[in-house]
């Protein structure tokens, strides 16, 4: 969020400071959480769906009732390609592969050390209600 608005402000109504980002990712993840086990509702990990790509994408494709296929993994590219507008330059990372990034979290190359450093201490308690809830495997 901090990156994308900041870099096409005119999108997003304005740039976001790292503490109206972290103050957001809590408020979302508490929404979230609060959706956790509900009919209608399934949560997914980022680092889960990377991880286990082919197990959390069958996941999903039960929970949507639509019939899980391997090439769905390969050819999500092309979807995303039709569905970016043009001028959506922020999206078009979804057109790459599903990978964590070798340098670490996306974070890890917008913010310098001690931004890191303070928005981990931040998230913290976050972080550990998410991971009781849904854990990173």
């Amino acid at each position: 969020m901090f990156r994308v608005t900041n870099a096409y402000p005119e999108f997003w109504g304005g740039k976001r400071s790292i503490e109206q980002c972290i103050r957001r990712w809590k408020k979302d993840i508490r929404i979230s959480l609060s959706c956790f086990g509900k009919p209608g509702h399934l949560l997914v990990r980022y680092e889960n769906l990377v991880s286990r790509t082919p197990e959390v994408l069958k996941e999903v494709c039960t929970f949507l009732g639509v019939d899980y296929v391997e090439s769905m993994i390969e050819k999500h590219k092309f979807a995303a390609e039709r569905v970016i507008l043009p001028h959506q330059d922020w999206v078009k990372d979804a057109m790459l592969d599903i990978k964590i990034n070798l340098r670490g979290r996306t974070g890890d190359v917008v913010f310098d050390p001690l931004e890191r450093d303070k928005i981990k201490r931040e998230l913290k308690d976050t972080e550990r209600e998410l991971d009781l809830i849904l854990p990173v495997l």
